[in-house]
């Protein structure tokens, strides 16, 4: 009994990866041995060993299986789950190199000052502004003319227009999302509960504006955003709370929906060895 107990343990303590690597090593053994005993032939039979050596060659093989499998999962660069209906792929890459609907990460007042003061040139609302060549004074245009009382109204500020957490507004091939809150020192900040209802909203904008196109996503927060009421969230808590309110959402949508992180992102998640289960 004791050891059972300690064997459950030694697998329970195992990582994702190394579980995932035997399940499926035993598999393919599994039907290789099936497939040999339907056609009625055996190593054995033709090595023509004892069978301590033939037990000794299988457990090599087998052994050599699940190295090889772990190693190819270590090197994926991509990770499926699916949530309800809706299949979302993360990888690795350039979210601005995707195709479909990119959508970005704003500040509540969608500002398009980028000098590293108002928003950070490294940030996705600054690379969009920069790298991509908008044109911002078509860009506010479009932003000032938003304001369909159907879906998230704005409030007029002496700052100027601040939309909800949520609100999407979409410009050309780009969902623009109001994410965070701006304080007077230019700091975008945002408490974990306002996260999770914006992550809720967002579903809903999403389905209103995405037109059966391609939704790209980045996982959001993990940028220069601070929760002020959190010491820490990793990515993934981040990116399993995005998953979770995606599932509440009861949102349905055609295509695939892709989360694009960078490599670095990516090694943190680490999802070779974390599995995501809702």
């Amino acid at each position: 009994m004791e050891n059972k107990k300690n064997s459950l343990n030694i697998w329970n303590l195992m990582s994702h990866s190394w579980k995932k690597s035997f399940s499926i090593a035993t598999y393919i053994l599994a039907f290789i041995s099936t497939f040999l005993s339907i056609v009625g032939i055996s190593f054995q039979n033709i090595c023509r060993l004892k069978l301590w050596i033939w037990l000794i060659i299988v457990l090599f093989i087998y052994i050599l299986i699940v190295i090889t499998i772990r190693i190819i999962l270590s090197r994926k660069n991509f990770y499926t789950i699916k949530v309800r209906k809706n299949k979302i792929d993360i990888k690795i890459g350039d979210i601005f190199k995707e195709k479909g609907l990119i959508l970005i990460p704003f500040n509540e007042y969608f500002d398009t000052t980028v000098d590293d003061i108002v928003i950070s040139k490294n940030s996705l609302h600054g690379k969009l502004i920069n790298k991509c060549k908008i044109d911002t004074n078509d860009l506010k245009k479009i932003i000032l003319e938003s304001k369909d009382p159907k879906a998230l109204p704005r409030e007029n500020t002496p700052r100027g227009y601040k939309f909800p957490l949520g609100r999407i507004i979409k410009y050309k091939k780009y969902l623009l999302l109001s994410f965070s809150h701006f304080n007077e020192d230019n700091v975008a900040n945002i408490t974990r509960i306002e996260y999770e209802k914006c992550l809720a909203t967002m579903w809903k904008e999403l389905r209103r504006t995405y037109s059966g196109e391609m939704i790209v996503l980045p996982l959001i927060g993990s940028g220069i955003t601070s929760f002020t009421d959190v010491t820490e969230k990793s990515n993934l808590d981040l990116l399993k709370c995005m998953l979770c309110t995606l599932k509440f959402s009861n949102e349905q949508f055609k295509n695939d929906i892709k989360i694009v992180v960078t490599n670095e992102v990516w090694n943190d998640l680490d999802l070779a060895n974390n599995i995501v289960e809702l």
